[in-house]
Parts: structure tokens; sequence; C-alpha cells
């Protein structure tokens, strides 16, 4: 079983109904519940916690929006000289004029 839940519009989730009870005691990171419909709800109870796990519905983190797109700095060659790494601009205003 995967973790990660992806939305239709591409925010990305973290489910972990399984652990939840112990996360929402830390009170250290929201917890949402994730309906059928992809609307989500933060829990603010414990009772809204186990409506969530007694209904089968994931509870999650949120990890928003994840690029699968390189970023530039993959796309550009690279060249270590003295410790420090570089790039050429012409490789970089291309990846602009391209992107």
């Amino acid at each position: 079983m995967s973790r990660l839940y992806t939305t239709k519009d591409n925010f990305s989730w973290w489910i972990v109904t399984d652990k939840a009870d112990k996360i929402f005691e830390t009170d250290s990171i929201p917890l949402y519940v994730i309906y059928e419909d992809e609307s989500e709800s933060l829990i603010e109870s414990l009772d809204e916690l186990h409506e969530a796990i007694n209904l089968n519905l994931p509870v999650a983190m949120e990890l928003g929006y994840i690029t699968t797109q390189p970023s530039l700095w993959e796309k550009c060659e690279r060249v270590l000289r003295n410790g420090h790494w570089y790039v050429k601009l012409s490789d970089v205003v291309k990846q602009f004029n391209n992107g």
C-alpha cells in the first residue's frame, strides 16, 4: 500500500490513518480526513478522528503540490571546479526559452 495519495488537481497527501491517534496526540502536525470526492476537512478533535477512522476514510498530512518535472539544475550541463558547481548561462537561457 502506497501512503502517497495525489488528487486529480495534483495535490499530494501522506496517508497516516494507522498512526493517526499517535500523531494527533502530539498536536504537532495538522491531520485531515479525505472524502471520496477528494475534498478534505481539518480534524480538530479526537471524536472527528475516530469518526473518520470508523468510516474507513483516509486520514492524511498535507504535502502540497509535488512537481515531477526536472529542475533547471537537472536540465543543464554542470561542471565542478575548485569545489564549486557551474552551469553555462546559455543552457539556463535555453531552458527558460523552451519551458
